[in-house]
């Protein structure tokens, strides 16, 4: 099975391997077999390839047809997390209160939702999951966001939220 393996090294440059897992019956243990296809675009989020070596190869690439291109996508959590957000009326007070930001910070709730992790990889999670904010949520932007949401912030979207709900007749939930 081949899978594709993501390693952010000290200097920021986060590198792309291509990974494939194989069974060694002598062993009886799985080997992973990385081999490097390029390094991602700290803007774009896009596999930039590696160079290739030599006139041969510069000559194939010239040749070759350019590949489509396939990304693949788990979309049950966003559809789950989707239908709890609209049944207990998220959308509308986070969106009031942060207009500029409330797509970021579901993505953020979403990933701490489904992984439970450090913010600092959530970025790694959107690449696999579709997720409200439309660009990728690199570390620095993270923290960027969380400096904006300040607690007089954070008192307007409970205080909304709240009345949003208070409307349902709903009162106190418990799960038995």
């Amino acid at each position: 099975m081949s899978s594709l393996v993501y390693v952010k090294n000290p200097n920021g440059k986060t590198y792309v391997y291509s990974n494939t897992s194989i069974y060694d019956k002598e062993t009886k243990k799985v080997k992973h077999i990385r081999k490097s296809i390029g390094h991602l675009d700290p803007v774009t989020g896009e596999v930039v390839p590696n160079r290739r070596k030599g006139d041969a190869a510069r000559k194939r690439a010239q040749t070759e047809e350019p590949a489509g291109r396939c990304v693949v996508k788990n979309t049950g959590i966003q559809s789950l997390l989707d239908k709890a957000v609209s049944d207990i009326g998220l959308m509308e007070p986070l969106s009031t209160v942060f207009p500029d930001d409330w797509r970021c910070i579901l993505t953020c709730a979403y990933y701490l939702v489904s992984e439970g992790g450090a913010l600092r990889h959530v970025d790694q999670w959107q690449r696999m999951y579709p997720s409200p904010c439309r660009s990728l949520l690199a570390s620095q932007r993270v923290s960027e966001l969380l400096v904006r949401i300040t607690p007089t912030l954070q008192q307007d979207f409970f205080s909304r939220w709240i009345d949003v709900n208070s409307q349902k007749d709903v009162y106190c939930w418990t799960a038995n």
